[in-house]
């Protein structure tokens, strides 16, 4: 399992996001490749992060309401980018 922390989450990372969730199924049995994302800081949108992985359509949500990251349900929140990868 591999584990991601995503630093960014403008329209690439956000990007990223909608393709994983699209590809799951197809990564997991094409490549045996599996992944949880336990991380998200993004300096306009704020920060997420729980190590028991978060869910990227909520995430995706949670970006596009004015609130950003922080109406994310769960997970801690305000760790900046560099917190984030040392907390991940």
């Amino acid at each position: 399992m591999q584990r991601i922390a995503m630093i960014g989450f403008g329209n690439v990372g956000q990007g990223l996001a909608d393709i994983l969730i699209r590809k799951q199924a197809e990564l997991k049995r094409r490549h045996g490749y599996e992944y949880l994302v336990t991380a998200v800081a993004d300096a306009k949108l704020g920060s997420v992060h729980d190590p028991a992985g978060l869910n990227l359509r909520q995430l995706l949500a949670a970006a596009g309401k004015k609130a950003g990251l922080e109406s994310y349900a769960g997970g801690v929140k305000g760790l900046d980018a560099l917190q984030t990868i040392r907390q991940c």
